[in-house]
């Protein structure tokens, strides 16, 4: 059984535990505070009664390009399908990973390339342009059934098919805007006017060590969201979380690739000079 919970950020075990029926459970692809203090597996974390399949936690093993749908793929071959899984959102990766860990699908290689492509590539891959936007239906059963009919050759439903046409529509936006992206020492500087997935920037810009994004906060279009993502030309072992960003883009909070302003409200410059600014910032740090 899947059990869908209120997404929040990091919710602690407590928060958890109220929100299902059991205490013996598998988390797919969200962090729940502390997982990472709890015994380290090839898919992520373990304790007697609750496993962890997840790339999210402040741990060095998971700055890479790795999805919890792949990790997936490690948890099946050490356990039994899981009984109890819990989610708080519904992305691809989510999705996928749950699917595996129930033995909903099979463990297959390539579910686990279509997570990755969902949030490191952004590479075209017919899973997950038809997953990603279909999380903001929120429901499991309708994007695996979707999936189903996909991997079948069957019809795709009506809130599937809107979805993809929504995915594909970024993906041309994408395309347009890494054309007028501006490089500034190997950091790629994007002014849109529309919030865009970052992550269909990546391989349309290799050359790049970082993407920056500068757009008007959809909260309050007078201030300015910043986005910034790792590019493929990044050094490795470069992480957002240790570059200190916050002392020159006050409010800013990410995972090691990827980051936004968004949550602390953003800032009072305009798109262009607040991700101008972060750009020549940043060259000096990557």
């Amino acid at each position: 059984m899947v059990t869908l919970i209120p997404e929040s950020s990091e919710p602690p075990k407590d928060f958890v535990l109220a929100h299902t029926k059991t205490d013996n459970f598998t988390i797919c692809d969200f962090h729940m505070l502390g997982a990472e203090t709890l015994h380290p597996e090839p898919y992520g974390y373990s304790s007697p009664h609750i496993k962890v399949v997840d790339h999210h936690a402040p741990d060095s093993r998971w700055e890479r390009f790795i999805s919890s749908g792949a990790l997936a793929l490690d948890y099946i071959a050490l356990n039994e399908p899981a009984n109890e899984v819990i989610l708080n959102h519904t992305d691809c990766d989510s999705i996928l990973s749950a699917a595996i860990v129930t033995g909903l699908l099979p463990p297959l290689p390539e579910f686990g390339a279509a997570a990755i492509a969902a949030d490191h590539t952004g590479e075209e891959n017919p899973i997950s342009d038809l997953l990603q936007d279909l999380q903001h239906e929120r429901d499991f059963d309708l994007s695996l059934h979707c999936l189903n009919c996909l991997l079948d050759g069957k019809p795709i439903p009506a809130p599937g098919l809107k979805a993809l046409s929504t995915r594909l529509y970024q993906r041309d936006r994408a395309i347009k805007l890494a054309s007028q992206a501006e490089l500034i020492d190997g950091i790629a500087c994007i002014i849109t006017d529309a919030t865009i997935d970052s992550v269909l920037l990546v391989n349309l810009l290799p050359t790049a060590k970082a993407i920056v994004i500068g757009l008007p906060l959809h909260e309050d279009t007078t201030k300015s969201e910043v986005k910034i993502r790792i590019g493929k030309a990044a050094p490795a072992g470069t992480s957002l979380q240790k570059l200190n960003i916050p002392s020159f883009l006050p409010g800013f909070g990410c995972r090691w690739n990827a980051g936004s302003n968004r949550r602390g409200g953003g800032s009072g410059l305009s798109p262009y000079n607040a991700a101008f600014q972060t750009a020549q910032m940043l060259t000096s740090l990557i």
